[in-house]
């Protein structure tokens, strides 16, 4: 099995750098969120803005630190670095779960 973390921080360089451009663009428009009168104390929104806000940093940052990690030997650290940008993901999932609620 010593395939397998190459393979996640393969996967995840794609996946991540395929959706980069797209993620950059809805990053511009994530201030938009906060456009409807008391949206500012909503933590739905919030989440959902750090979510959208963070994402491309977090994918280039990690992707990066992925590969580094896992040049240098750490494997398991390496390919655990490269899935944070899943984080993002779960924060806008939760941001847009809870965005009705104040």
């Amino acid at each position: 099995m010593q395939w397998l973390p190459k393979f996640v921080i393969i996967l995840n360089t794609l996946v991540f750098g395929c959706a980069l451009l797209p993620a950059g663009m809805a990053s511009w428009l994530a201030p938009m969120l906060f456009d409807a009168p008391g949206s500012g104390q909503r933590l739905g929104v919030w989440l959902a803005f750090l979510g959208i806000a963070l994402f491309p940093w977090v994918a280039v940052a990690s992707v990066v630190a992925g590969w580094v990690l896992f040049s240098r030997g750490s494997r398991a650290i390496g390919t655990a670095v490269s899935c944070l940008p899943y984080a993002n993901v779960l924060l806008l999932v939760l941001g847009m779960a809870t965005m009705g609620r104040p």
